[in-house]
């Protein structure tokens, strides 16, 4: 009986060391939380944590809303645990977990903004994750997962960090016209015939044919889209239900929501005379075209993006990864177009007086005097204007 209860005792102590054992990089990868995200300096996109344990490090991370976090387990125990502790935040859904068997990791290519690898035994390649990580994508491997051929630098005692490459094929678009002398055509040479779709985002549709377009502008820079549009009610086209304009930045390679910012000042009242709407054959002229210069007021350049919040607004100067505001252009109000060449902001700056509208007619901009300011984008300070 004593011999019994020696072995019973002997196989408990045995299953509460492995039961621990399965939470002791968890732990340490919860507790170096800043680690995987200040590092690479990400303020949102889509992380993948291979070996998630009970999703501690999961729910550490989903506090920040910008982030849709999935994590892979191959203990069926676990996964349930990590489940229960995704539910427990209220945010499952953005935060999920998908039980894993280990060497093909279940994503497109590049399509994972972070790739943390806690767990050693599950036969990753390096070229697997090389083959889902985004261009400046970061993999954080704990220094227990010993991966052959993949180029790590370390990054703390526990964990060590290799970089996706941007390959050099891949361009941006900057400007409406791609660059700033209207030549539209990109140095990209990446894009071919659509092989499948890497993500889809809503709206489906835009609000209505009989209303200005939902799309004002769009600009790609750094791995990142840029687009105005208009969120208001779809299939409503009337006056009772007003714009909803927003300036919206994705990821290029997942379509993960990064920012929104609102623009109140932008839309049909801004340019059309209110009174125009309740003639039907005047609503249809008018609420079918957007100002031609709407698709010029937005300009990106790596970390910056250059726009006008609204219609007669300065430029203002926004970090692209998280919309933070860094400065207002002073003396740039009624900014028509934006061209950035040399590191030099030109700005065909425009008389926003509305007083030589006739009565009747729609008020344009491009209608008014102006002339061309160059400025210089990292202090603000105008460097020449044309008389």
């Amino acid at each position: 009986m004593e011999r019994n209860s020696h072995i019973i005792n002997v196989v408990a102590i045995a299953g509460m060391c492995i039961a621990l054992s399965s939470y002791t990089t968890v732990f340490a990868s919860a507790k170096d939380e800043n680690i995987f995200t200040k590092t690479g300096n990400l303020k949102g996109g889509f992380i993948v944590h291979v070996g998630c344990g009970d999703g501690t490090l999961i729910a550490a991370l989903g506090n920040n809303k910008q982030y849709v976090i999935q994590g892979l387990e191959k203990d069926h125990e676990q996964v349930e645990r990590a489940r229960h502790t995704v539910r427990a935040t209220g945010a499952y859904g953005r935060l999920s977990i998908k039980h894993w068997q280990g060497r093909r990791l279940p994503f497109a290519e590049n399509q994972v903004n972070l790739l943390i690898i806690d767990d050693g035994d599950t036969g990753l390649l390096a070229s697997e994750i090389k083959r889902v990580l985004t261009p400046r994508g970061r993999a954080v491997v704990h220094k227990d997962c010993q991966i052959a051929a993949l180029d790590t630098e370390p990054v703390s005692a526990e964990y060590s960090s290799y970089i996706k490459p941007v390959p050099e094929e891949i361009d941006d678009w900057p400007h409406y016209l791609y660059g700033a002398d209207n030549n539209a055509v990109s140095r990209d040479q990446a894009v071919g015939p659509p092989q499948r779709i890497q993500w889809v985002c809503g709206p489906a549709y835009a609000r209505s044919h009989e209303i200005n377009s939902s799309m004002a502008a769009m600009v790609a820079a750094g791995g990142r889209i840029f687009y105005i549009w208009d969120e208001g009610p779809v299939g409503q086209p009337e006056k009772r239900f007003p714009s909803q304009w927003s300036l919206i930045a994705r990821d290029g390679f997942n379509g993960v929501l990064l920012w929104k910012l609102p623009m109140p000042d932008w839309g049909w009242r801004q340019w059309h005379v209110e009174s125009r709407w309740d003639n039907p054959r005047e609503r249809a002229s008018m609420l079918r075209q957007l100002p031609r210069t709407t698709t010029r007021r937005l300009v990106a350049a790596g970390q910056e993006l250059y726009v006008t919040l609204g219609y007669e607004a300065p430029v203002s100067v926004l970090y692209a990864a998280s919309g933070q505001l860094l400065h207002v252009l002073e003396g740039t109000e009624g900014t028509d177009e934006i061209l950035l060449d040399s590191e030099t902001l030109f700005l065909c700056v425009r008389d926003t007086d509305r007083t030589h509208t006739a009565p009747g007619r729609d008020f344009r901009l491009s209608q008014n005097n102006g002339g061309i300011v160059a400025v210089d984008p990292q202090n603000g300070r105008i460097l020449w204007k044309s008389e």
